[in-house]
This record gives structure tokens, C-alpha cells and sequence, in this order.
């Protein structure tokens, strides 16, 4: 009985209650419908059989919605000025600037605006904020190479590092390095847009506010990563000095060490050997550990051909780290190419890794013939971890 009479009031319970959650489930949803694209494609299809009357009451049709498909201000404005009515495009143009919902849609409806009037400060601005508070989309790219291509590029161009570097000085004075990360990012991502000229006023910029603030590390790093891109090496080489001669007073040996180090990559990169070996030499000095800087010393003398000497120091690497296995091929390649070959593959035994790129085609030519290839310098440059400085 008992258990008859529990059964009993659950059947109860979920009679009184199932009508409620019925209604609760049948309740219409109070989210937004997506537009249909329907009324947009019959306007746009109208459009292209310049039927334009027709076009531009549809699209009028379609702007008493709630929802309006993207697009609808755009081609509503291209109709009207089919129509030759200037006026009513430009009025049609402000209403979807006030109303569209996503930076691409708006950049698009400033473009057209700007292609019939003469873009306004507060335009400027709105594009730039766009521009800026955004990480740029495809669509958004597009958009702004739009303006970019336009008659009045100079100024759009002016206008976005005018304001680019208001606000970062804004961050970087506050030291807020969340701001500066979010706006350097929007920036870079927008370089694709960019041409050669406009590339290197950005590095400009960079630069002017790093020696405005030489300890700020996320503008150095977008900056370093800028000379980096571009192989920028003579550009990136005088960074180093400048800053070297800004900060040695304030760094202990272990980043001058690295300072130099960095300085004898590029000299490495450039081809410039004998600078190359000095600067390795200091850095080695400044901190003896920096094995880094030792690897790229033997690495110099393997460039010049001096053997012996790379030998030795590949050789010192190896006693006290036989699992840097770059180092080992790099100490094998000395043997190879003195003719020592039995050494060499002795070096070799027990590695399972492969040779790092830049080094398989020279250590298989080595093993053929004991000539050195010309030009040494350039195929150990390849390394992919020779100028990872950011």
C-alpha cells in the first residue's frame, strides 16, 4: 500500500505540472530572427536588369523589417544614384551608418558616402575607432583596402597613424600593456592592406615611441617582429646598437650578453664575418654560459672555413651537452669536411633525429666530396632558429 499510494501522488504531481511545462516549451523565442536574404537578392536581381524603380521598392519594402539583411543600405544608395537622385543616396547612406550592425558593413557604407562627398573629421575618426577596436576580418581587410585604392588615401592613411599613435602613447604612458598588446595587434593585422611605403611609416611610428619608452616590451617585441618580417637586418641592426647604448648602463652581463649576441647574428646575416666573431667573443665574455653565442661562434669559423677552430668549439658543446643534436651534426660537418670521415660518423652514432634542414644537404655533400660549398655563411643562416630574437 505503500508504495501504491507513492506511485500514486507522482502520477498526480505530474498531471497538475505537465500542462505548465507544455506552455513553458510552446513559448515563442524572444531572440531576433535572422533576415532573410530573399527580398535582398529579388532587389539585387532587379538591379542588375537595371530595373531600378523596381530595385529601390523592394528595398524600401525591406527597410520596414525588423531585421535587415546586410547590404540593403548599399544597395539601396547605388540605386538611387542609378535614379540620379545624389541627395537620397546620401540620406540612405547615414540611415545604415546609424543603423548597421558590423564594422564591415560600415566601412562599405563610408566608402560609398566618401565617393560622393568629402569625407567629414568625424568620419575619420569613426573609420579610425573601427579600424582600431577591431581584430580585422576578411570582410573588414577588404573594406579598408578600399579606402586605401581611393582618391583620398593620404588622408585616410594620415588619419589612422595620427590616431594610432595618440592612443598608444595613451597606453604606453599608462603603462598598460593590455591596451598597447589590442592595438598593436589591430595594426599589424591590418598590414596585408598596406603598400612598401606605408609597411615602413608604420615602423616609423614604432620606433619614434620606443625611444620615447626603450623599456616598454610589447612595442619592442611588435617592433623587433616588423624589422623581422620585412628582413629589415641593416634597420634591425642599428635598433640593437641604439639599444644597447640606451640600456647597458641598467643591464647586468647575462643581457649584455645577449644584446651582443643578437648584434653578431645580424652581422652573421649580413655576411660581415670578422664583426660576426668579435661580437660573439664579447658576449661570451660579458657571460660565459651563453651557449647560444658559443654555438654561433663555431658556426662563424665553419662560415670561414676555419676548422680547426669550429672543431673545437662544437667539440666543448658536446662534452657538456651530447644531446644538442644541431651541435652534433654541426661538429660531424667539421669532420667531414677535413676529410675525417670515420670521426664524423662516429659523432652520428645513436641519433634518431634527423639533421636539422639547413644542414641535411651540406652534411650529404661533405660525405661525397670534402669541398667546401661558396657561400657558407648564407645556408647556415637558414637555421630556423638563427634570428628567433621576439
Amino acid at each position: 500500500m505503500k508504495y501504491m499510494f507513492i506511485l500514486s501522488s507522482s502520477l498526480y504531481t505530474l498531471s497538475v505540472f505537465t500542462p505548465a511545462i507544455v506552455v513553458a516549451q510552446t513559448q515563442p523565442s524572444t531572440t531576433t530572427p535572422s533576415p532573410s536574404l530573399a527580398p535582398l537578392n529579388k532587389a539585387r536581381e532587379a538591379f542588375d536588369k537595371q530595373q531600378y524603380a523596381q530595385a529601390r521598392d523592394l528595398l524600401l519594402d525591406e527597410l520596414n523589417n525588423t531585421s535587415i539583411a546586410p547590404g540593403t543600405y548599399s544597395l539601396l544608395s547605388k540605386t538611387y544614384l542609378a535614379l540620379d537622385q545624389k541627395i537620397q543616396a546620401l540620406n540612405i547612406l547615414q540611415q545604415g551608418l546609424n543603423s548597421a550592425s558590423t564594422p564591415e558593413e560600415k566601412l562599405d557604407l563610408y566608402l560609398q558616402k566618401h565617393a560622393l562627398t568629402e569625407p567629414k573629421p568625424q568620419d575619420i575618426e569613426a573609420i579610425n575607432t573601427l579600424l582600431l577596436n577591431e581584430q580585422p576580418s576578411a570582410g573588414l581587410l577588404e573594406a579598408f583596402s578600399g579606402f586605401l585604392n581611393s582618391d583620398r588615401s593620404t588622408m585616410y592613411v594620415d588619419g589612422l597613424f595620427a590616431r594610432a599613435k595618440q592612443r598608444l602613447q595613451t597606453a604606453l604612458e599608462a603603462e598598460n600593456t593590455l591596451d598597447q598588446l589590442k592595438l598593436l595587434k589591430a595594426i599589424d593585422a591590418l598590414q596585408p592592406a598596406l603598400d612598401d611605403i606605408t609597411q615602413r611609416r608604420y615602423r616609423f611610428l614604432l620606433e619614434d615611441l620606443w625611444e620615447a619608452h626603450p623599456t616598454a616590451e610589447v612595442l619592442r617585441t611588435y617592433l623587433v617582429k616588423q624589422y623581422l618580417k620585412h628582413k629589415a637586418y641593416e634597420d634591425l641592426l642599428a635598433f640593437y646598437r641604439r639599444e644597447l647604448q640606451i640600456s647597458a648602463s641598467e643591464w647586468n652581463a647575462s643581457q649584455k650578453s645577449v644584446a651582443f649576441q643578437h648584434i653578431a647574428d645580424l652581422h652573421f646575416k649580413l655576411g660581415y664575418l670578422a664583426f660576426a666573431s668579435r661580437n660573439y667573443e664579447v658576449a661570451l665574455k660579458q657571460d660565459p654560459t651563453n651557449q647560444d653565442a658559443l654555438l654561433r661562434q663555431g658556426m662563424t669559423d665553419l662560415a670561414q672555413q676555419n676548422f680547426g677552430p669550429a672543431q673545437k668549439v662544437f667539440k666543448s658543446i658536446f662534452q657538456k651537452d651530447p644531446l644538442n643534436t644541431e651541435n652534433r651534426y654541426l661538429l660531424a660537418l667539421c669532420y667531414f669536411y677535413q676529410k675525417e670521415k670515420a670521426a664524423g660518423e662516429q659523432v652520428l652514432q645513436g641519433l634518431s633525429e634527423p639533421a636539422p634542414a639547413y644542414l641535411k644537404d651540406l652534411l650529404d655533400l661533405a660525405q661525397i666530396s670534402a669541398a667546401t660549398p661558396p657561400r657558407l655563411w648564407e645556408t647556415l643562416t637558414l637555421s630556423s632558429n638563427f634570428l628567433n630574437h621576439v
